[in-house]
């Protein structure tokens, strides 16, 4: 079983493969392959930030008695970080190569230090005071065919 530092940093990796595909396609003007990529980040970066504040901030608030901690400022720069997801997706609409550019270095610069301040802070401590089983509930659940 892998920690919670492990597999939430994983999913920051694969996250971050598929926003740079995105960027990537962009660059090409290839906005249909944008678009799919650009959805594929946002469901996956969507459900990252709902595993975290409805299992991972929690548990770490209910296991420490820390509620203005880092879970507070973690959920506060997922609002910025959905902000600014809402306005790359204004530029991809509209085709606007600049706008989605500009965006998106502003998004990458905020991705990358929430997910340092997590990577660095926030999850070992959650691998320090939650038990390990906590792992499994931030799995995805499996889908029965």
């Amino acid at each position: 079983m892998k920690s919670i530092s492990e597999f939430l940093s994983a999913d920051h990796r694969r996250g971050e493969e598929l926003f740079e595909a995105a960027v990537q396609a962009a660059g090409r003007s290839d906005w249909d392959g944008c678009r799919s990529r650009f959805d594929a980040f946002r469901a996956a970066l969507r459900r990252h930030m709902e595993v975290e504040e409805q299992i991972l901030f929690p548990g770490f608030e209910e296991a420490t008695g820390i509620t203005a901690g880092p879970p507070h400022v973690m959920r506060h720069e997922h609002r910025q970080m959905l902000g600014l997801l809402e306005q790359l997706a204004t530029a991809l609409s509209a085709r606007d190569a600049a706008g989605f550019s500009g965006c998106a270095n502003a998004f990458v610069a905020l991705m990358a230090a929430h997910s340092a301040k997590e990577e660095n802070v926030l999850y070992p401590m959650c691998d320090q005071m939650l038990p390990e089983s906590t792992v499994e509930k931030l799995r995805p659940p499996v889908k029965n065919a």
